[in-house]
C-alpha cells in the first residue's frame, strides 16, 4: 500500500502532461487543453524545482481567485436579482471550491516532496 501511494505521488509530482500519467487516444487529443489547467506550473511558469512549483501554483491560485471574484461581481451586476443568479453563483462557488482544493492539494504534495529532498 505504501509503495503504491509513493508511486502515485511520484507520478503526480514528476509528470508534465496528462499523457505522462495516462496513455490513450482521448488524452492525446485533449492534452493541450487539459494540461493548461492541470499543470500550469510547467506551461505558464516553466517551473522545474519543487520550490518554484509551489510558488508558481500559489501565484496561479491567486490569479484564479481574483478572476473568480471579478467574474462573480460581473454576474451580480448583469443579472441583478433572481433565481438564475442564485443558481449561477452556487455552481460557480462549487467550481471555485474544487479548483482551490485541487491546487491546494497539489501544493501540499509538492511540500511533502520538498521536505523529503
Amino acid at each position: 500500500m505504501k509503495k503504491s501511494i509513493e508511486k502515485l505521488v511520484k507520478s503526480i509530482t514528476e509528470s508534465t502532461s496528462i499523457t505522462d500519467i495516462y496513455d490513450n487516444q482521448i488524452c492525446n487529443t485533449l492534452s493541450p487543453v487539459i494540461d493548461f489547467f492541470i499543470f500550469p506550473e510547467y506551461l505558464i511558469f516553466n517551473a522545474t524545482t519543487y520550490s518554484s512549483k509551489i510558488v508558481s501554483l500559489l501565484i496561479f491560485l491567486a490569479i484564479i481567485v481574483v478572476f473568480g471574484l471579478l467574474f462573480e461581481f460581473i454576474l451580480k451586476k448583469a443579472f441583478k436579482q433572481g433565481t438564475l443568479l442564485e443558481l449561477t453563483i452556487k455552481i460557480f462557488g462549487k467550481i471555485m471550491t474544487i479548483a482551490i482544493l485541487f491546487y491546494g492539494i497539489k501544493i501540499v504534495i509538492y511540500l511533502i516532496r520538498l521536505k523529503k529532498y
